[in-house]
């Protein structure tokens, strides 16, 4: 057996927009649709051939023919009324269906978003959620004790103090830093505040 003969044809993969019975039948509704307005264009022809012909007649004094064009236009008339009819009641029924697919799809969507919610509520549940929040209140309660303890080990008063404190330390640094003040007056050099005499011209 050749190559072509032995190779294997893949299986082609379906189409994602398949075609279902029920779009076959909506199509051929409005095809239907399609067929009883081309039908009524045919009748408007034929009517106003009819008026020409019953014109034309009339003016040839052919009252017969005449007669008998105008029981045609009168026939086509009530087979324009019948299908005017027809094409209102394929009409409301196409709308009746597509607003009923609509309705349909929405109610899938809700369902499925239904579906969804709850399959999110099963993932977190309730009880889960309030123990959550008593862990999270514990937390909290915790911490803020923590910070009341730390807090309370110094009131505004020994704050104070400990700043006076810090003040005073500082204060005595900057001193040490400066040089002290002799208490008693520096020694004069010698020779200093003589005035010394001039040598005398001869």
């Amino acid at each position: 057996m050749g190559w072509g003969q032995s190779k294997e044809k893949k299986p082609k993969k379906g189409k994602k927009n398949r075609i279902t019975k029920e779009d076959e039948a909506l199509l051929e509704l409005k095809l239907k649709l399609r067929k009883v307005r081309d039908y009524q264009k045919k009748i408007d022809r034929v009517m106003s051939r009819e008026e020409e012909i019953i014109k034309q007649c009339m003016l040839e004094g052919k009252k017969q023919q005449a007669l008998r064009a105008l029981r045609l236009r009168k026939q086509q008339e009530e087979m324009l009324k019948r299908s005017e009819g027809m094409y209102d009641n394929l009409q409301n029924l196409v709308n009746d269906i597509e607003a009923a697919q609509l309705q349909r799809d929405v109610f899938e969507g809700l369902k499925q978003g239904t579906a969804l919610l709850q399959q999110l509520q099963q993932e977190v549940t309730l009880e889960d959620v309030e123990m959550l929040m008593d862990e999270t209140r514990d937390a909290i309660e915790y911490q803020n004790r923590i910070d009341e303890a730390m807090g309370t080990s110094l009131n505004a008063a020994e704050e104070a103090e400990l700043e006076d404190e810090l003040d005073a330390i500082l204060q005595a640094q900057q001193a040490a830093a400066m040089p002290a003040v002799p208490a008693t007056a520096l020694p004069k050099a010698e020779g200093a505040g003589e005035v010394e005499a001039e040598p005398e011209l001869s």
